[in-house]
């Protein structure tokens, strides 16, 4: 098909191009307490093509690029007409020029394509025995859950001689605890079948909805030290994570600078050190992605970024980065719990706006520590800014790993307004 695809483009002049190739397979399984309600094995393969046209206008130099998705059961006619379609619409977009990956540069061909690696039935097995094993430390179980597995085979081929193959992995799973009359839903995402990892957030998952049937009270509106834990301490970084972004730093709506201290000018707590990784080889122009260091110590060292706004800003582009890694702090979980305290376990939606830093979010759970009493709460909600509480947050000693985010497990921010009885 791909050859299919260049002959066409060739008859048709257009020399810039790029050809994502997918071949996709993926179970699904649907279950209603232990029993399987229904499963579905399917599988798919497209070819996303990018057409890049460049123009001039008052001597300016542009590159406009448009895609097509393209079917192997698709016609010589129905692909040529498709290409057309593209191509024009390219000619309508007037970015600013950026080179593509091959372009001026030797390109060396790769694949690290595994052949049937994966056998996704077994791991559906493998994920229901643990999502469904016995647990007698726990009141809470499983009601139900929906297993989502996917492999792709990635391709991708450009008109400057890159052509680079590997797999990808992607694992999600949905299920509804409960503890009673209390239902909890919960979501997790994963790049590998770790085992362990989703063990841990099952039991966390029911370990949570026991504390949450036995939370009854609202703290009073007021300012309260919090601790946030795991996950929602990779949303908080989201913010550093994308004003380091060169999209944002072109765009003007990111103030961060090389070499400067981005966390104030009276730092108490932690100094935050930020790398990132990307969940795949790489990206979708074939550029492959390794770990970058961004912030050291609250000072950004690197952008990260695409191939055009990389090119605007004279850097290397990096892709996408969506793996967040957080360097350890000085303070231990048990010396933030020394003072009072509220413990955050879980939220119904947490949110960090990169633009303004402002973060929020409504408790499902929590645990308040009140003159050596810990109760569990529920309810009332936390709202924040970033460039109010960066000087003087603590990060955990202690951390962790999960599927997009390494570090500290817990984050100590002091005086953020809760909104209670």
């Amino acid at each position: 098909m791909i050859n299919r695809i260049i002959d066409i483009l060739n008859d048709l002049d257009i020399k810039i191009y790029k050809i994502n190739e997918r071949c996709d397979k993926s179970v699904e399984g649907f279950f209603i307490k232990e029993d399987m309600q229904m499963d579905r094995i399917k599988e798919t393969k497209e070819y996303m093509l990018t057409i890049y046209v460049d123009f001039k206008e008052n001597d300016k130099n542009y590159r406009g690029a448009s895609k097509a998705i393209l079917y192997p059961n698709m016609s010589d006619e129905e692909v040529k007409n498709e290409i057309e379609g593209a191509s024009y619409a390219a000619l309508l977009l007037k970015n600013d020029y950026y080179p593509i990956v091959g372009e001026g540069e030797k390109i060396e061909k790769k694949s690290n394509l595994k052949e049937d690696e994966y056998n996704l039935e077994e791991d559906l097995v493998k994920v229901y025995n643990i999502v469904y094993k016995k647990r007698e430390d726990v009141n809470s179980i499983v009601n139900s859950c929906e297993i989502f597995i996917n492999t792709s085979k990635e391709r991708i081929v450009n008109s400057f001689g890159v052509d680079v193959r590997y797999n990808k992995y992607f694992l999600e799973l949905e299920s509804i605890s409960q503890c009673n009359d209390v239902e909890i839903y919960n979501r997790y995402k994963y790049n590998e079948l770790d085992e362990k990892l989703i063990d841990y957030d099952i039991k966390k998952a029911l370990e949570l909805t026991d504390l949450r049937y036995n939370a009854k009270e609202i703290v009073e509106t007021g300012k309260y030290n919090i601790i946030l834990r795991d996950e929602y301490i990779a949303i908080f970084m989201k913010y550093y994570r994308d004003k380091s972004n060169a999209k944002l730093t072109c765009n003007g709506t990111s103030d961060f600078q090389i070499d400067n201290m981005i966390q104030g000018n009276n730092v108490l707590g932690s100094k935050i050190t930020l790398s990132l990784d990307g969940n795949e080889e790489y990206t979708e122009d074939g550029l492959g992605i390794k770990r970058e260091n961004i912030i050291s110590k609250g000072i950004v060292k690197n952008y990260h970024g695409d191939l055009s706004y990389s090119y605007y800003l004279n850097i290397k582009p990096t892709g996408k980065l969506e793996k967040i890694i957080v360097g350890s702090g000085d303070k231990t979980l048990k010396e933030m719990r020394k003072e009072n305290y509220v413990e955050i376990l879980s939220f119904s939606d947490f949110q960090m706006d990169s633009i303004t830093g402002s973060f929020g979010g409504e408790i499902r759970l929590a645990l308040y520590y009140m003159d050596n009493e810990i109760i569990p709460i529920t309810g009332g909600s936390i709202s924040g800014n970033i460039l109010e509480v960066q000087e003087d947050m603590y990060l955990s000693k202690e951390v962790c790993k999960l599927s997009s985010y390494e570090g500290p497990v817990a984050l100590e921010i002091k005086n953020v307004n809760i909104t209670g009885l």
